[in-house]
């Protein structure tokens, strides 16, 4: 349905449980001049209903441009009424919303994430700068004294562990990309400049895990990521 004089707004994604709808906004043209050179702020309403005619009653906390889909969602209809407010003189909200989408549909296991239950098991661990020297086999495999983090990382051989990983059969693998100790595995801009860091101080400009998903997925395996969402206790400078 579209939004007079401006704008039309359809739903998008798979209508099916254990999946996510999306409001989709497309500018039609032939707009005032402040949507054009102005700013917009775009807000996001969902409903359901059991009947594609029926009441439609709002979505509790669904104020976003995407909806996930729960068990419950099966056999229900969706709408998402979206408002564009501009910010340009004289301008007014815009509303409108969306044709029903639905039925929702019920379906066995969930598609998103049944590669994880044929994976069987998998390996996860830690990179850690605060756990490296406890854990050394050798002297070699530590943390040099006079060594940057950044040439730790980069000294780190992807192709020699993801060998290791694929002669465990493993299907994914469960890696940290930093803790408590501020020292990360990618590159972080944002992280530096809080931090008051230099890239590759803290954050390595080696981006490790995109190189060791990218070389674990000719064989199949996935990479998972856990990021802690706290902020590191040590994440400034000592």
């Amino acid at each position: 349905m579209r939004i007079e004089g401006a704008y039309e707004v359809t739903i998008a994604g798979p209508l099916r449980k254990k999946s996510q709808l999306k409001a989709v906004v497309r500018s039609l043209g032939g707009v005032t001049k402040g949507t054009e050179t102005g700013t917009k702020e775009i807000s996001y309403k969902w409903f359901n209903s059991n009947a594609k005619e029926g009441t439609y009653n709002p979505v509790i906390g669904a104020v976003q441009d995407t909806l996930p889909l729960a068990a419950d969602a099966v056999g229900r209809y969706y709408k998402c009424e979206v408002t564009v407010r501009e910010d340009a003189d004289g301008a007014v909200p815009r509303s409108a919303t969306s044709d029903a989408a639905g039925p929702i549909a019920d379906v066995e296991g969930n598609p998103n994430t049944d590669w994880l239950h044929r994976a069987r098991y998998g390996i996860s661990h830690h990179l850690l700068a605060e756990f490296m020297n406890r854990v050394a086999a050798e002297p070699g495999e530590a943390w040099q004294p006079g060594e940057s983090w950044d040439a730790v990382i980069n000294g780190f051989d992807v192709d020699a562990y993801v060998q290791q990983v694929v002669e465990t059969g493993a299907g994914f693998v469960i890696l940290t990309t930093g803790q408590n100790s501020g020292y990360l595995l990618s590159p972080n801009a944002t992280y530096d400049r809080i931090a008051g860091v230099q890239p590759g101080e803290r954050a390595s400009t080696r981006d490790l895990p995109m190189e060791i998903a990218e070389a674990l997925a000719p064989h199949g395996i996935r990479l998972i990521l856990y990021s802690p969402a706290n902020p590191p206790q040590q994440g400034a400078q000592e």
